[in-house]
């Protein structure tokens, strides 16, 4: 153990103490490889930490004495399946979430087809691990003919007055939608009961802390409204009522601790998502918090009181706040540890003794570690990237630039360490979503890319979140335009400023990413000298098709013609801007990658690319990246992909970067 002042100047010395000598580059494995730890979480007594690891290129559930420093047990998942999460039911009983990549055949649910091919979903399920046995058992695993064996990853624990039991909800009917039930869980057999059936068109169900119903939602397809019901002594009521673009109603996210609702919502014409408390006896919405600038997250829950403490949001790094002032006064004391970094708590021992959190300071990968405010004593469970160190991490920095109708776009550039910041290639990487961004974090892929010599460009563009309401909304059924247009002007901003040099600029990115890329190369053929998509979308009227065949009305039709534009009304912008119909126009160098196992964006996305391409005698690099998901869940895919882009970029692109090390051997 070390205490915090000791920690800290290890962090000094990793970051600032490195030579001045040009270092080889990593290899491209060394990246590549998964997180060594990907999720965690302490448990009620603050004795074990449950985390979901992969030091050998395998993932799995590991259990660690806090106070013996050493590991008490390793769980693997099903056979086929992924290890996902982390929690705890009790002292003893740790709980971790799995998935497997399935078609609705295969998962006991009415199987339908895609233009020939059977389209695949992620399902999830939930283990629970006896501790120090190591016992696994599945929950609910006997439940057939349902979503219950699975589509289930919540699993409320621990249950006050209930030792040994846990609460699920799940979807109990063989129809294609279900309904909604609470089962109460046996955590050492996996077997459950129902104690509550929700009415067909619920949406979703809260429970508090004794497992009862405390709250449900409904939501109604064909008008987009939707319902808040609150429960009271068995009996159920309506609260709350209202429309939204796609039904989808506010989120229940928990219960502050004087019983009103957490959840987060823009409503009365505010542009950015706050954090509001909902009175289950009036309706009346109040705002709890709210960020000056940009979007609230979430609320962050006490993990065994399951009550609202909390919120969570990103400004160009992640941001916490609590309403507990204890809480709070930790979280502050964290911060003046992190002070050129930030740190996040992501859970708590029952008496609050003990905080896991997640810290990354310097420049450094992001550790995980256990933090004791009695003490202020560190326990270091370990770095997310070991082997990458402080001094092989390029700088980042938070930028803003002009589009070409004035507004500010902001971005993150990261500049290759060793390298002068002046007339340098380019990689544009375009995150996905769209409705998502990116952030002032490690991010394995740009440093990756910065590392062979390649300054890196990642937008914010108009359409993604975080930024508030209108700048999601200004990306709006703009797939091929405003929001593609913002990544280009990100590169004619560089390229004026003497940045970057004009004829070495690619553009890459995975799932959206992707098909901005694609987007790129087929719409602005003289601007990018070469394109590389991963998981990407390349025929928007095939998606559309793919995601509201057989749900029309549902919230997840709304969702993507909201974000693409009507199949009937706009197919002809629809056709206009999908680069499969675009592929003559391509005059740089395409690579095209799709993982076999992506239930996100069909693999038929990047087939029907590679066609268009070779049939306009344009022919692709394809590489098919076997056994993988949309995620990328497996290290040697990971740099299998990374490899290809290397190769890719060093063809066409010709930076002088660092040579790479040899692959490390692992023993």
């Amino acid at each position: 153990m070390m205490t915090a002042r000791f920690l800290l100047a290890i962090f000094c010395v990793l970051a600032l103490g490195a030579p001045a000598l040009a270092q080889p580059a990593p290899a491209a494995e060394v990246y590549g490889r998964l997180p060594v730890i990907q999720d965690a979480a302490i448990s009620p007594d603050g004795r074990h930490v449950a985390m979901v690891v992969t030091p050998n290129d395998r993932t799995y559930a590991r259990i660690f004495n806090i106070d013996t420093n050493q590991i008490v047990l390793n769980a693997y998942a099903p056979e086929g399946n992924t290890t996902r999460g982390v929690g705890w039911a009790n002292e003893t009983t740790a709980t971790v979430i799995v998935s497997r990549t399935l078609t609705k055949n295969q998962a006991t649910m009415t199987g339908f087809r895609r233009r020939g091919s059977k389209r695949l979903f992620e399902y999830y399920r939930v283990q629970t691990i006896a501790v120090p046995r190591g016992r696994t058992m599945v929950m609910l695993d006997k439940e057939t003919g349902s979503w219950a064996n699975s589509n289930l990853d919540y699993l409320q624990a621990p249950v006050v007055d209930d030792p040994g039991y846990g609460r699920m909800v799940a979807r109990t009917a063989p129809t294609r939608e279900g309904r909604l039930a609470v089962y109460r869980v046996d955590l050492s057999s996996g077997d459950g009961r129902v104690l509550l059936s929700a009415p067909a068109d619920s949406w979703d169900l809260l429970l508090d802390e004794t497992g009862r119903m405390a709250a449900r939602t409904e939501s109604q397809d064909k008008s987009n409204s939707w319902k808040l019901f609150a429960r009271r002594n068995g009996r159920e009521r309506l609260v709350l009522e209202g429309v939204s673009e796609t039904g989808v109603p506010p989120p229940l996210l928990g219960l502050f601790t004087d019983g009103r609702l957490a959840t987060i919502d823009a409503p009365e014409n505010r542009d950015r998502d706050a954090l509001y408390s909902i009175d289950l006896d009036t309706g009346v919405r109040t705002i709890v918090h709210e960020a000056p600038h940009h979007d609230i997250a979430d609320a962050i829950l006490d993990p065994w009181t399951r009550r609202a403490v909390g919120v969570s949001w990103t400004e160009e790094e992640p941001r916490q706040h609590f309403f507990d002032p204890e809480l709070e006064a930790v979280s502050t004391e964290l911060g003046s540890f992190f002070r050129n970094g930030h740190v996040s708590i992501l859970s708590w021992s029952r008496d609050q003794r003990r905080f896991l959190v997640l810290g990354e300071n310097l420049g450094g990968p992001p550790a995980y570690q256990i933090y004791e405010p009695e003490t202020k004593r560190f326990t270091l469970l370990g770095s997310v990237y070991p082997d990458i160190q402080a001094e092989e991490i390029s700088a980042v920095s938070a930028i803003t630039y002009r589009a070409r109708d004035g507004v500010r776009i902001p971005a993150y550039l990261t500049v290759p360490r060793g390298r002068g910041p002046n007339n340098l290639p380019l990689v544009v990487l375009v995150h996905g979503g769209p409705h998502s961004r990116d952030s002032w974090t490690f991010d394995w892929w740009a440093q990756f890319l910065a590392s062979r010599g390649y300054m890196v460009l990642q937008p914010n563009f108009r359409g993604s979140s975080g930024y508030g309401e209108a700048w999601r909304e200004a990306g709006r059924r703009e797939w091929g335009g405003r929001m593609q247009t913002d990544v280009e002007d990100g590169v004619v901003a560089l390229v004026r400023g003497g940045r970057v040099d004009a004829k070495r600029v690619c553009i890459i990115g995975a799932s959206y990413g992707g098909y901005a890329a694609l987007a790129g190369a087929t719409l602005t053929p003289d601007r990018y000298t070469c394109a590389v998509s991963v998981n990407g979308v390349s025929d928007l009227s095939l998606m559309l098709q793919q995601e509201t065949d057989g749900d029309a009305n549902g919230p997840t039709a709304d969702f993507w013609q909201l974000s693409i534009g009507n199949r009937a009304e706009d197919a002809a912008r629809i056709r206009a801007v999908s680069p499969a119909n675009l592929a003559a126009n391509v005059r740089a160098p395409v690579l095209l990658m799709h993982s076999t196992e992506d239930s996100v964006v069909p693999p038929e996305q990047t087939k029907i690319m590679a066609r268009r391409l070779r049939d306009a005698g344009k022919p692709p690099r394809v590489v098919v990246l076997t056994g993988d998901d949309h995620w990328l869940s497996a290290a040697a895919t990971r740099t299998q992909m990374l490899e290809e882009i290397e190769t890719f970029l060093a063809q066409h692109l010709a930076a002088s970067a660092a040579p790479p090390a040899s692959p490390a051997i692992t023993p």
